[in-house]
């Protein structure tokens, strides 16, 4: 069964790894969150919870290992001027026991001064970067494209991807890229439709997420001009 389900649970690490000139840190408490009542999901960091469906757990490296779906992350020596330099938040959960139908890995960038202004450069922007731009040869295929939305009220953007499996079940990878308290971020949540109601559960369950924290954004000169 784990070698039946894995390649579904490739998605979200290959776009971890994929993303430009990430430079791996060791997680902090605040920044890895926890999960309470077996069921939710909370990261201070972000301002973030969510209520997930049935019993969870953090799907840490070595287990990923022995699930035979660890990506490792290759180094970048190089500097780094792009605004995805500093991960600062990378987390991988899944539904337990393992494997269940569904994963969810969020990781997240605490974004420098120039990038806060979405005048200059719009959220969409970073979307696309994280998302549409990556995951060619991952084997999926786009079911809907980015699409703005609302999470917690606040501006996101939104990518559902397929991939058909031989035993006839459908991976389902939903993507999202929002932002808080001067974090922006991706999550990808992985589900198995074996049960036709699994990817549903999961996308109401990402999309009724509480974010807390404030959305990214500075002064303008013209803000500055008018105080």
């Amino acid at each position: 069964m784990l070698r039946r389900f894995a390649i579904f649970f490739l998605l979200g690490l290959s776009i971890f790894v994929a993303l430009p000139a990430a430079q791996n840190k060791a997680p902090l408490a605040d920044t890895k969150g926890t999960i309470s009542g077996e069921n939710t999901y909370h990261n201070p960091a972000l301002g973030m919870t969510i209520v997930l469906p049935g019993p969870w757990e953090f799907f840490e490296e070595d287990a990923q290992r022995k699930a035979g779906v660890y990506v490792e992350s290759k180094g970048n020596d190089s500097p780094c001027r792009a605004p995805f330099c500093d991960e600062d938040i990378k987390v991988a959960i899944a539904s337990k026991p393992f494997p269940g139908p569904y994963v969810i890995y969020l990781t997240a960038f605490k974004l420098s001064a120039p990038y806060l202004d979405r005048k200059r450069y719009p959220l969409v922007k970073f979307a696309k970067a994280m998302t549409v731009n990556v995951f060619g040869g991952t084997g999926w295929t786009i079911f809907e494209g980015l699409t703005p939305i609302k999470l917690a009220g606040k501006t996101a953007y939104r990518l559902l991807l397929r991939q058909p499996a031989p035993a006839g079940f459908h991976g389902w990878g939903l993507g999202y890229v929002g932002e808080s308290n001067g974090y922006v971020f991706l999550m990808i949540g992985n589900a198995v439709d074996f049960d036709p109601e699994n990817p549903k559960k999961l996308q109401a369950a990402i999309e009724n997420m509480k974010l807390e924290g404030s959305a990214s954004s500075v002064p303008t000169e013209r803000d500055s001009r008018k105080k």
